[in-house]
């Protein structure tokens, strides 16, 4: 294979730029416009996040004193029941533990509840951009574990909420 050269990147842009322009997508059997299905229902559009109820939810980060009224297992029929929304984003400071088991339930009373899982927002304690090695391998560590998670749960995506790294990363 030749050496990659800033002419030949060039070259393969414009080409591929060309090809863009002047072969249309129907031209190879694709659709001009996206195949996308939008819900009509305003209430199938929207999902309902865990965290904003983190007094409200019993699960690993809850505060000493606080009232917290349900297992997290039980969120989705509860908001489907109080707010007709039958979509939850789960954060996982709510989850108890992350074991088989524990996941299998949740994922039950979910499908019960006539709900789905859109997204589980995973927050962890170490940022993949930290200047420590050891702590951005542990921040991916802790994310590929909850992408299991979030395949056993049946969440089509999850979110890593990236916290800012604490000192500067040298370059």
């Amino acid at each position: 294979m030749p050496r990659p050269t800033r002419r030949r990147f060039l070259w393969h842009a414009a080409a591929a730029a060309a090809a863009t322009w002047f072969c249309p997508r129907s031209a190879y059997g694709g659709s001009s416009s996206p195949n996308l299905t939008f819900p009509a229902a305003p209430r199938d559009r929207i999902a309902i996040a865990s965290y904003p109820f983190r007094d409200f939810i019993a699960g690993g980060d809850t505060k000493p004193g606080a009232t917290s009224q349900i297992d997290l297992k039980d969120f989705a029929a509860h908001v489907k029941e109080k707010f007709g929304i039958n979509k939850i984003e789960p954060w996982t400071g709510h989850f108890p533990t992350t074991d088989t088991k524990y996941l299998v339930q949740f994922r039950t009373a979910v499908e019960k509840a006539g709900a789905h899982i859109v997204n589980v927002a995973v927050d962890g304690e170490n940022s993949p951009y930290a200047a420590d090695i050891a702590e951005r391998e542990r921040a991916v560590t802790f994310s590929k574990q909850w992408i299991d998670n979030a395949v056993a749960l049946g969440a089509p995506a999850f979110a890593p909420i990236c916290h800012p790294r604490k000192t500067a990363r040298p370059m």
